[in-house]
């Protein structure tokens, strides 16, 4: 007996017998599945399967060759010879032919589904690219679509965003306005509530008795000129301001009426005031003659008690008028200064 893997061979004397491979038939069957026939399948797997499958298929065919050519053998007592018609021949060394050029058949096979199995195996998304594009570019479709939608719902809410920011911007521009429009009411309301404070302050203080602006000293009233944008009035110029307001500089002859007086002007110190812009005229002059000092009503001053130490000094030949210095002095506060000096001045005239 003769074994080679599942091919078994026993000699005989008129007849030779061969048996199949035992799984050939199984393997037939499997050869090709049927989710495996279809040559359109597109997994690289399948494929690599498909083709061993092929492969197992030749080694069993290689083997069913053998053991049919063996099968022509004549066992007339001898394995050695096999008849082809009425001619024999030596068994062995066509067999060796036949199993060469299976052998070279096999292997050109295996070297070609190697390669073919290799090239699935390197770049097995080959086979999926067509699929694979046609999903990835659906893909990119819809997110293309659904960015596009995204973009435009963006740039709408943008658009409201900017309108809204500039009805707003406009509004602010419109409240900035109105609210300087109501600071300058507002400062107007203010500076007009000061003088109706003052105006009633006058008149409560004068008792109705002197017009506004004026206030009430004893028997007469009195208008306190101050001077305008830091510029006053000369003697004359001061005299015809208080005759346009019903009166005339102020007559103080005695030494009460000066203190009443005095108390209405802001106070300054000795050492702060200035000669040449302070003090306040009333009408008091030397024109007529000097060292004699006569009041506007051509009353002639006794009392001398008023002047400041040294004053009044006549300095330079050119001092005739004469003027209050609201100091810390008290009732000794009054100078001589030249007539042409601006200065603030004081209105009298009798009570209503």
């Amino acid at each position: 007996m003769w074994t080679r893997g599942f091919v078994t061979l026993t000699e005989c004397s008129t007849q030779t017998t061969i048996s199949k491979p035992k799984d050939f038939q199984t393997r037939s069957q499997r050869m090709i599945p049927a989710h495996l026939a279809d040559h359109h399948s597109t997994t690289w797997e399948a494929k690599v399967s498909f083709y061993h499958t092929i492969l197992l298929l030749q080694i069993d065919l290689h083997s069913l060759i053998v053991v049919e050519l063996m099968a022509m053998c004549v066992c007339s007592g001898s394995t050695r010879l096999v008849r082809v018609g009425s001619r024999s021949f030596p068994v062995y060394p066509l067999v060796i032919v036949c199993l060469v050029l299976l052998n070279v058949i096999l292997l050109l096979t295996a070297v070609v589904l190697g390669v073919n199995c290799g090239s699935m195996t390197d770049s097995p998304q080959s086979y999926l690219t067509p699929q694979v594009l046609t999903t990835e570019v659906e893909q990119l479709q819809i997110v293309m679509s659904e960015t596009a939608q995204d973009h435009g719902q963006a740039q709408q809410d943008f658009v409201k965003e900017h309108r809204s920011h500039q009805q707003l911007k406009l509004q602010l521009e419109s409240n900035k306005t109105y609210n300087d429009e109501l600071q300058k009411q507002l400062e107007l309301l203010l500076a007009e509530r000061a003088a109706l404070q003052s105006n009633t302050s006058d008149i409560v203080e004068s008792c109705g008795l002197c017009m506004p602006g004026w206030f009430l000293s004893n028997t007469s009233c009195y208008f306190h000129g101050k001077k305008q944008s830091s510029v006053g009035k000369n003697w004359t110029a001061s005299r015809e301001d208080c005759i346009s307001r019903g009166g005339d500089l102020a007559v103080i002859d005695t030494a009460e009426e000066h203190m009443l007086v005095f108390e209405h002007f802001p106070k300054v110190k000795w050492a702060t005031y200035l000669w040449e812009v302070g003090g306040v005229w009333i009408g008091l002059t030397d024109h007529q003659r000097e060292g004699t000092w006569i009041w506007i009503n051509n009353m002639t001053l006794n009392y001398t008690g008023f002047w400041m130490g040294g004053e009044p000094n006549n300095y330079r030949s050119a001092e005739h008028c004469a003027a209050i210095m609201a100091t810390d002095k008290g009732l000794q506060s009054w100078f001589d200064a030249s007539c042409e000096t601006q200065r603030e001045w004081l209105c009298e005239k009798k009570r209503s």
